[in-house]
């Protein structure tokens, strides 16, 4: 969500995104940012390779602050395979994503935390992999796949709704995922397996 930074509301906007990422808008480009300090004259950037960014209070035209809100759900990536964003329920009034209100979770053979970073937000918020390249990676470096945003599935075929394990199967020799897709996500799992181009034996 857009928003500017504006005269009078500087102290709101320090407690809502100061320390959190997000991107800083500048006509129709997008660049993944860490905002670093707010005064009462502007606001301080700084992307993944330290350049810094300024933005101005009551700044003219399509320049700003869009926030990432820190929902949960599944990302596939090249460098990690499919990460798990959480957000923790703690400091609601930060409305942006950071440390403090989100968890970062790589499936790795279980659920293993990562940092909360450009080393994961950038994999996911700039550069996440579509699904119809996911699966081709997930063949190639044995990684996994994020389904969709819901739905997850490590290569020894366990399947994960969110953060929690809803099923063990197996992959066969030709990537069918065989196993029992409990009843109450049959509809959702059976059309999210089609989308990512997995067959499955439902058993």
């Amino acid at each position: 969500m857009f928003e500017k930074f504006l005269s009078g509301e500087q102290e709101n906007f320090r407690q809502r995104y100061e320390g959190t990422y997000g991107y800083f808008k500048h006509g129709t480009k997008r660049t993944l940012c860490i905002l670093t300090g707010i005064s009462s004259r502007q606001v301080d950037f700084q992307d993944k390779d330290g350049i810094k960014y300024n933005l101005n209070v009551d700044a003219e035209g399509d320049i700003g602050f869009e926030f990432i809100p820190p929902e949960s759900g599944w990302y596939n990536t090249l460098q990690y395979g499919p990460l798990f964003v959480k957000r923790i329920p703690a400091r609601q009034f930060q409305r942006g994503l950071s440390s403090r209100n989100t968890t970062v979770s790589r499936l790795d053979g279980t659920l293993r935390k990562m940092p909360v970073d450009f080393s994961t937000l950038v994999p996911i918020y700039q550069d996440e992999l579509p699904i119809d390249k996911a699966f081709k990676h997930m063949v190639k470096k044995g990684t996994g796949i994020a389904l969709n945003s819901m739905f997850a599935i490590d290569l020894k075929g366990f399947l994960y709704c969110y953060d929690s394990l809803i099923a063990s199967g197996k992959f066969t020799d030709d990537f069918v995922w065989k196993g029992t897709i409990p009843d109450l996500f049959k509809v959702e799992l059976l059309d999210a397996f089609k989308r990512a181009n997995i067959k499955v034996e439902n058993v």
